[in-house]
């Protein structure tokens, strides 16, 4: 085990924190720890993006040296500024941020391999060797000779920028990386949670370790669900368990419902398979995967954009420059930096940044220009007649403007990630509609745990005006009423085919609302007395109400996520991107990508949610003991103990994924690490199965720039196909087949048939192919004599001789002063 790369690794991201948190202060000055756990993301942040500008005209060191100048000149001016360095807030952060990088660096330690099976590991090591080795960006596309890359690339220059300031290699740098995005996205919950929690007062520890425990190590419902189908009845089991593998491919359901329920036979690998036709991971999935994908990376920076929309959210209407300065200046750069890392994440950062705007208290018309923002609707102040439709119009026109200064701080975003989004991301199809529904039970599974908890919130926390008429209204008719509207919902969304509708509407309805009631419930109801409308917020007009759950009190910012979260899971349903798919399932990547986004702004929202209902719990437990002889003491003891109770079923069921992966993943490492010491080497693994062939990856690693190369095409994608190209960063003529969906069909074709001309065809044939690619070296082992059979001895030509040769693979170098015109039928140039 590699500890002293490790040691070096957490004290590099500690300085970055330390230089990091004067600009986190200003930005987050209302947070506890003044931002101290956003410290390192905006390190990070600042070095990728001017690294990013300036790699376009030179990439490398020079790169590296200006972005660090550029981050200390904005640390200094910020303290200059007023920022600070919160010791207590960066000593929490670290502390956090330190479990979390060892716990997944214990995980990668028995399983650091980037083999080509089960995931992206291939792609993703292979960029960070191509932005190693780049001279500018974008670098060369490593499957692709001869091209730039068409790729997300932002998180794998941040990776090349850590592991040049770290002189580490790549093969240490991808897990030591991944291992640090997970810590920061941890700690990111952390933070978030906590500076919501604090702004109800309540315990930001505590908020931000249940987010924390969230996001970090929760899991879906299948999983529990499926280990109870092991224990019941098999006839029982069989006939209601469909739902709970409903999403599983390649397994019969009998044969699931035999290998899947029991702990012996776990496997995380269908964790992932829940809604039929789709991927709906969580984080701690992706990150037990070992993938250092660009939507993973993306996350702690998608809630980076969360915050910046926080703190404009708690910025008091007064406050306009500074409320300017977060959406037009702060919060570009932080979504022109999403849309690098994964463009998939930049509607999720704009459409938070729209609902902090229309949701919070300060009217965002006042960020217009006063000559605009005058001819606005403003807000009324009575509640009858004419002032009704004056106040839709109202909330239609600060819904409206809302969505019109999120897009402007999108666009302000996009101008700075322009030359990628214009030229050089992946192709798509466009957006597209309708596509197949998610069943109700499915959707349950997937997100029933967080549904619960914020059903369980929203309820508690009902505004006083509610309060108030619900304390008038008989009980018998209060629950017909509730009974009823879940039952609208529910018949609403099964008769159209939309169980979305009937699980996220009424969270999207019901949060919207209460959001835009802030005002009412701190004004109290129209017809409360003076001296109600002076007790304490944790008070109602109703002696017994107030002993149950707190009595209420005001939503806050956590709510802006649930409706957040409930209205992208809507999305999914009627949209999705066209951007192929491996099943029949049009919108495989787009659930796989939104739901982690999903997952990760509930699992913040939770967090809070949870800290307030066990607090509350415990205020109302308490008083209804202290005080037996008050109305209703019986409700008050309930609805405590109704809180506890799923309060002690949902964190376990969450976390039973889990203590289930994790025990497997430790008992029965994988095939490439058994019988291995525990290591981050992520090339390891080919130095013990294939040392031959790592003899040869070595000797072209050691090669200076990027010298195309030719292998075998990698038409069969996730095994052992363009292993050169992929572990040096090399470029070959045609690499796995995820460049169909990079460049088009006829374009991967084209490669392929000119990489089989050059293997099987006579010289003369392939001769002007190679040229036309301008390859320097031909690869011919294991996979290429598989594919083709006998290869032909290039050396036997005047222009190419043996590079490099061992008892498996062979490398031919073609003179770089080869010129072979298509129109020279004999190629004879010796």
């Amino acid at each position: 085990m590699e500890y002293g790369l490790v040691a070096l690794w957490f004290v590099a991201y500690a300085l970055l924190a330390v230089v990091g948190a004067p600009i986190a202060s200003l930005l987050f000055e209302r947070f506890p720890d003044r931002g101290a756990t956003f410290a390192l993301p905006i390190s990070l942040a600042v070095l990728t993006l001017v690294a990013y500008w300036v790699g376009h005209a030179r990439f490398g060191w020079v790169a590296v040296g200006v972005a660090v100048a550029v981050l200390l000149v904005a640390s200094g001016l910020a303290l200059r500024a007023g920022g600070s360095i919160h010791l207590r807030g960066l000593a929490a952060a670290m502390a956090v941020f330190g479990v979390a990088f060892a716990f997944l660096l214990a995980i990668r330690a028995v399983d650091p391999a980037v083999h080509p099976g089960g995931g992206e590991k291939f792609l993703d090591f292979g960029l960070i060797q191509t932005v190693l080795r780049a001279d500018r960006l974008p670098p060369e596309d490593f499957w692709f000779a001869g091209e730039r890359l068409r790729y997300y690339y932002g998180g794998f220059v941040m990776t090349a920028l850590l592991s040049m300031l770290t002189d580490t290699p790549a093969r240490y740098a991808y897990n030591l990386a991944l291992a640090g995005f997970f810590a920061s996205l941890v700690t990111a919950a952390y933070g978030l949670a906590g500076a919501i929690a604090a702004s109800h007062g309540r315990s930001h520890r505590l908020a931000g370790a249940l987010a924390a425990l969230f996001v970090g190590i929760g899991g879906n419902l299948a999983t529990p669900g499926r280990m109870l189908l092991g224990v019941l009845p098999d006839d029982l089991a069989a006939q209601y368990g469909r739902v709970f593998f409903a999403g599983v491919r390649g397994v019969p359901y009998e044969e699931a419902l035999a290998n899947l329920t029991t702990p012996k036979e776990f496997s995380y690998w269908y964790g992932r398979y829940v809604i039929d036709g789709t991927l709906n991971v969580f984080p701690l999935w992706s990150f037990l995967n070992g993938d250092l994908s660009a939507f993973m990376i993306a996350m702690t920076f998608l809630l980076g954009c969360v915050a910046l929309s926080f703190a404009y959210y708690r910025t008091p209407e007064t406050a306009l420059t500074r409320r300017r300065a977060l959406v037009f200046v702060a919060f570009p750069p932080a979504v022109g930096l999403c849309a690098l890392i994964s463009t998939w994440s930049v509607p999720s950062a704009v459409g938070v940044l729209w609902l902090s705007l229309a949701l919070g208290d300060a009217r965002p018309a006042t960020l217009l220009p006063s000559v605009l923002a005058r001819h606005l609707p403003t807000s009324p102040d009575a509640t009858a007649g004419p002032a009704r439709l004056a106040r839709f119009r109202h909330e239609l026109s600060r819904t409206v403007v809302a969505a019109v200064l999120a897009c402007a701080g999108g666009l302000a975003g996009a101008a700075l990630a322009s030359p990628f989004l214009l030229f050089h991301r992946p192709a798509v199809r466009g957006v597209k509609f309708l596509p197949p529904r998610s069943g109700l039970g499915e959707l349950f599974l997937v997100h029933g745990a967080f549904l619960t908890l914020f059903a369980l919130y929203l309820v508690a926390r009902r505004p006083r005006w509610l309060r108030a008429r619900l304390a008038r209204a008989p009980p018998r008719a209060l629950a017909i009423t509730g009974i009823a509207s879940v039952a609208v919902f529910a018949v609403l969304g099964l008769v159209v085919d939309l169980a979305a509708v009937a699980l996220a509407g009424p969270f999207v309805v019901a949060g919207w609302v209460l959001c835009r009631t802030r005002a009412d419930s701190s004004r109290g109801p129209a017809d409360a007395t003076a001296t109600e409308r002076t007790r304490s917020p944790h008070r109602s007009s109703s002696g017994s109400e107030s002993r149950i759950l707190g009595g209420g009190g005001l939503v806050g910012y956590e709510t802006v996520l649930i409706v957040a979260g409930a209205g992208l899971v809507l999305a999914v349903e009627f949209a999705y991107v066209s951007a192929g798919s491996i099943t029949r399932n049009v919108r495989w990547k787009t659930v796989f990508k939104v739901y982690l986004q999903v997952w990760v702004l509930w699992g913040t929202a939770g967090g809070v949610a949870l800290a307030w209902l066990l607090a509350a719990a415990k205020d109302t437990l308490v008083g209804a003991l202290a005080d037996r002889s008050a109305p209703q003491p019986r409700t008050a003891l309930a609805a405590g103990l109704s809180i506890l109770a799923i309060a002690a079923l949902v964190v376990p069921a969450t976390g039973t994924f889990a203590g289930l992966a994790l025990a497997t993943h430790f008992d029965d490492p994988p095939a490439e690490s058994a019988g291995l010491d525990p290591s981050l080497d992520a090339t390891r693994f080919v130095d013990v199965s294939r040392p031959a062939q790592a003899e040869s990856i070595a000797w072209l690693d050691n090669r200076s720039g990027q010298p195309n190369i030719v292998t075998e095409p990698g038409t069969r994608m996730y095994t052992w196909t363009s292993a050169p190209a992929t572990l040096t960063g090399v470029p070959t003529v045609i690499g796995w087949r995820h460049e169909r969906g990079y460049r088009g069909a006829a374009a991967f074709e084209e490669r392929v048939a000119a990489v089989n001309t050059i293997y099987t065809e006579p010289w003369s044939e392939g001769a002007p192919v190679i040229d036309e690619h301008d390859v320097r070296y031909i690869y011919v082992g294991p996979p290429e004599r598989e594919r083709y059979g006998d290869v032909q001895n290039y050396a036997r030509q005047a222009n190419v001789s043996v590079a490099f040769e061992n008892s498996a693979v062979t490398i031919y170098a073609v003179d770089p002063a080869f010129v072979c015109e298509p129109e020279d039928t004999n190629c004879d140039t010796g």
